[in-house]
């Protein structure tokens, strides 16, 4: 189909997302405005769209990258892991209920119907579409179930450009094997290869480039390098499998607890770029006095991740930090994680019914549906930020609020002494903003660089090393 084109990978975090994203922002420079589209996300990354609706964190940016509003149809089957057999289902933007064990397959042909009407739309207003894959291309025990990869590719017609990451090694099995696989009729689709996260002097593998396009017959239409600090939106907690220090920091840090069910811990890829500061994503308890910041992130499952804190030891180490004058952030589920109360008596996160948070905030929690959706404006200090909520638990104060943000809806969230709390994601997407917050709250004092985008960065970075000559003929159907 002319005017479309899908990136679709040999596994899971080969770098789909990013390439995706850089090239959107490539074409808008040249002037070809296309749309994001990934017909099933499953990630705990979301965020809100101007209509109310809820899509993958990596739609969103990828739209932001193509200079388009975000839009409940360039992702529009989200699911939301709970536990490893559980999961919510959001359609167009909007809560649809929970999937158990192999439901999802009962589902499938309605979910099909529903993303390639999506697709359809995209494609019939902005002419263009460029397609994320999920996972790899090459599962061939659910290639009949498939409407997110080569099922949506051959029924639309729309070619793919195969992406391999060099840095896990094996590449030429990667490539290969994945093809391999594949039926002649998906094989055809197939109409160049991407490497990615390429290290060191190119011209070494100059014959690696030879062999693959001999054994393929596909051209290597781009050999990327590996773009460290990037702090672009990851698409769900695999990427912070690696970020738990075996070494206690030195020096301005600020610690993330990595709960088991963590959702949107994009909000804090923004503290990464803040030169002279470090953030580290904790899963196991330690001592946490050497951190200048504590941060409870949002939780899928907030009662679930509060019980397991508690197993291991969190909530004592969390408290003892706290009373050696520790300064804690917590953001949705992580704010609600220091209240009072929290109640679930409709088993809307889990099947407990209630629990006790870790009482430092003077809240109670309620959950309760329908499901907050909301992107709001908030002002700081003369600063203003534009946030969302996405949460079913809803909080009552037991005494006098003490806010520190003002939105359109009135005050929100909570500070007291080293406590601070909000229901707001995205905030620190906003410099100035960040600036603020670290200065007032652990007295780190950063001046952005108000003309860093992390985008036009990666676009940059990867334009040299693709062939977008050829890659624009293939979307353009030539």
């Amino acid at each position: 189909m002319s005017g479309t084109l899908a990136i679709l990978g040999t596994g899971s975090e080969v770098g789909k997302s990013l390439v995706c994203t850089a090239l959107l922002r490539l074409l808008r420079h040249r002037g070809i405005l296309a749309a994001p589209f990934k017909a099933q996300n499953m990630s705990n990354n979301s965020a809100v769209t101007f209509e109310g609706g809820e899509i993958g964190r990596a739609q969103y940016t990828q739209a932001r990258a193509a200079g388009l509003e975000p839009e409940v149809a360039m992702n529009p089957i989200l699911v939301k892991p709970e536990s490893d057999h559980h999961s919510q289902l959001v359609i167009l933007g909007q809560a649809a209920g929970q999937l158990k064990g192999n439901r999802f397959f009962a589902r499938n042909q309605e979910l099909r119907e529903l993303a390639f009407a999506a697709f359809d739309d995209l494609k019939s207003r902005f002419g263009r579409v460029i397609v994320e894959g999920a996972g790899s291309l090459a599962e061939v025990n659910l290639r009949d179930k498939d409407f997110i990869n080569l099922g949506l590719a051959q029924a639309k017609g729309i070619p793919v450009l195969l992406l391999a990451d060099i840095d896990r090694g094996g590449v030429f099995a990667q490539i290969v094997g994945s093809l391999e696989v594949l039926s002649v009729e998906d094989r055809s689709r197939i109409k160049g290869i991407l490497i990615n996260r390429f290290r060191g002097d190119r011209e070494l593998f100059a014959d690696g480039v030879r062999w693959i396009e001999e054994r393929t017959g596909l051209p290597v239409l781009g050999l990327l390098p590996y773009v460290p600090h990037l702090h672009l939106p990851a698409e769900d907690a695999v990427a912070l499998e690696s970020l738990d220090p075996p070494m206690p920091p030195s020096g301005p840090s600020i610690a993330v607890l990595q709960f088991p069910r963590i959702s949107n811990f994009t909000d804090f890829e923004p503290l990464g770029r803040v030169a002279g500061l470090k953030l580290h994503f904790l899963r196991y308890p330690r001592d946490l006095s050497p951190y200048s910041m504590v941060i409870l992130p949002g939780s899928k499952s907030v009662l679930a991740d509060l019980a397991w804190a508690r197993e291991l030891g969190w909530d004592e180490k969390i408290l003892a930090y706290h009373g050696q004058g520790g300064v804690l952030l917590g953001v949705c589920g992580g704010f609600q994680m220091l209240g009072q109360d929290i109640l679930d008596p409709q088993a809307i996160e889990s099947e407990q019914e209630e629990g006790y948070g870790l009482g430092l905030v003077p809240i109670l929690t309620r959950f309760e549906k329908p499901k907050t959706l909301k992107r709001r404006k908030a002002t700081v200090a003369g600063v203003e930020v534009e946030g969302y909520e996405i949460h079913q638990g809803q909080s009552l104060f037991l005494e006098r609020q003490r806010p520190w943000l003002s939105t359109e809806d009135g005050p929100e969230g909570w500070r007291d002494g080293q406590i601070w709390g909000t229901y707001l994601h995205g905030l620190f997407d906003h410099p100035r903003f960040l600036s603020l917050f670290l200065q007032e709250s652990i007295g780190f004092h950063w001046s952005p660089n108000p003309g860093a985008d992390p985008i036009d960065h990666l676009a940059k970075a990867l334009e040299p090393h693709l062939d977008m000559v050829r890659i624009i003929e293939i979307l353009e159907g030539d």
